[in-house]
């Protein structure tokens, strides 16, 4: 995935660097390095990021982090 295109679908999605960077579970000094191509951004987190813009497209995005955030409570 082109460093335009991660760029290009954040953008979309309408997050911030900090807001994707933690939905995905990485630093944002990694998404960063993706987004300024000094960094190629390997198959797993192209997929999950395809991912959530199908979700988002689809309008369960927030739905589905909802979701997963109170799973994640429930376990601590």
């Amino acid at each position: 995935m082109k460093p335009s295109k991660i760029k290009q679908a954040r953008l979309t999605l309408g997050f911030t660097q900090q807001k994707i960077s933690g939905i995905m579970g990485i630093h944002i000094k990694l998404w960063q390095k993706w987004e300024q191509g000094s960094q190629g951004i390997s198959a797993a987190p192209a997929m999950f990021l395809r991912l959530i813009l199908v979700l988002a497209k689809m309008g369960i995005l927030e739905k589905c982090l909802k979701r997963i955030e109170n799973d994640n409570t429930k376990k601590l």
